[in-house]
């Protein structure tokens, strides 16, 4: 078996190319840390940036540092001074070094280990089980959004939705834009009016705008004044999602709870407390557990349950196989919802005639906004996470990270 020095060691480690080497190791016992120190002999010549043609060394930058993988249990570190190429044609222009990509505090090793920790963990969490900073984490994470949105040809969707989602306490709102025919987020936009969605969409060209098939939203005024302004034809591509128009019903529903209740209790009558949740189930999801106090309950006629029914019936509007049984359902559903003398579901029946053509546009398009479970809940967690960001475009980079089907890999 051959052996090779400790510097030559580093050397294959860090795959240096010529004229790089390995000038020095340090190691400090103590401190549980490597210092490896690179260099390069005088007269050397590295390839300019820019045309590739062999220069000399104009002058160095101050000494740099990069976080390496461990030595055995050692923290280890690679110290360098960049040189700046001479060329004749681009003037001084600062190399780019072989073991690390521009600015980054890591080795490309190192960066690719952090890449992979943060797929499986938060920031805050990759940051202590790699022993790093937590902006350095993050940069990485930026990093990589950024080489997978280059890689990406940025084309509008031909199927896309709008949802808006709550950043968080007193945090604002985010609008995502999510290619629906991908399964993926496609942008996540700061806040939720109409401008912000128009700056977004007239980015791209009339025509690739024009190619767009389908719209899902929630009725928010201000999404469909966008897409109305920013996309052709929109009243026949815009679906208003049946999850948000069934969340709707249920706010109604539970405002028919809720006066209910209180009228009960003035009589001394307990029989909803503790329901809220149930009404809001869906007869096929409601808890085994839950089943019997619930049957007992719309056996007693009440206000609540009648709303619930109502809601149910909504419900299976999306299973009619064709938009003329589908216009059937709703009329029969809504003359039954506008004389339930129940003013919370009446308001929701009046809101769904109003907007009842893009409703129905869902059996055109047979589309709904809703995103895979897994991105849903990933998305939740980033959103909990957020006060742990310094500033919105962290949390867009969280989400692109995890969500947005981008291509993050880091080649060595």
């Amino acid at each position: 078996m051959s052996t090779i020095s400790v510097e030559d060691f580093y050397a294959q480690l860090l795959s240096l190319p010529e004229p790089w080497k390995v000038v020095s190791v340090k190691l400090s016992s103590d401190q549980k840390r490597v210092d490896v120190a690179l260099g390069h002999d005088v007269g050397s010549l590295f390839p300019c940036p820019k045309c590739g043609k062999p220069c000399s060394v104009y002058d160095h930058s101050r000494p740099r540092r990069w976080r390496h993988l461990g030595t055995l249990q050692a923290q280890t570190y690679v110290h360098a001074q960049v040189p700046r190429t001479r060329c004749t044609e681009h003037g001084a222009l600062q190399i780019e070094v072989a073991w690390a990509v521009p600015f980054a505090q890591t080795t490309l090793w190192m960066e690719i280990r952090v890449l992979e920790t943060l797929k499986e963990c938060d920031v805050q969490a990759t940051a202590r089980l790699q022993e790093l900073s937590w902006s350095s984490c993050q940069e990485v994470m930026k990093r990589a959004v950024e080489r997978g949105l280059s890689r990406k040809a940025d084309r509008m969707p031909e199927v896309l939705g709008l949802d808006e989602k709550h950043k968080g306490s007193r945090q604002g709102y985010m609008t995502l834009v999510n290619d629906l025919k991908e399964g993926v987020v496609k942008e996540v936009l700061i806040g939720r009016d109409a401008d912000t969605v128009i700056e977004y969409f007239e980015k791209y060209p009339k025509e690739q705008r024009e190619a767009v098939k389908a719209v899902a939203m929630d009725m928010s005024g201000s999404y469909r004044s966008a897409v109305d302004q920013a996309i052709p034809e929109a009243a026949k591509k815009v679906v208003y999602d049946r999850y948000h128009i069934v969340a709707m019903l249920n706010r109604a529903v539970d405002q028919v709870r809720r006066q209910e209740a209180k009228e009960l209790k003035r009589e001394g009558d307990e029989t909803l407390k503790g329901s809220r949740y149930l009404w809001l189930y869906g007869e096929e999801n409601l808890p085994e557990k839950q089943q019997e106090r619930f049957e007992s309950l719309r056996e007693l006629e009440l206000k609540t349950g009648r709303a619930w029914a109502i809601k149910e019936l909504l419900r299976e509007l999306w299973l009619c196989p064709t938009k003329e049984e589908g216009q059937e359902h709703f009329d029969k559903w809504y003359s039954w919802a506008i004389r339930s003398r129940l003013e919370p579901i009446k308001k929701a029946a009046r809101t769904l005639k109003t907007h009842l053509e893009q409703v129905l546009n869902y059996f055109t398009h047979r589309l709904t906004n809703a995103l895979s479970e897994g991105l849903n809940s990933v998305i939740e967690r980033l959103k909990q996470q957020a006060c742990g960001y310094r500033n919105d475009d962290n949390l867009r980079i969280a989400i692109l990270f995890h969500c947005g089907g981008l291509d993050l890999h880091l080649a060595v």
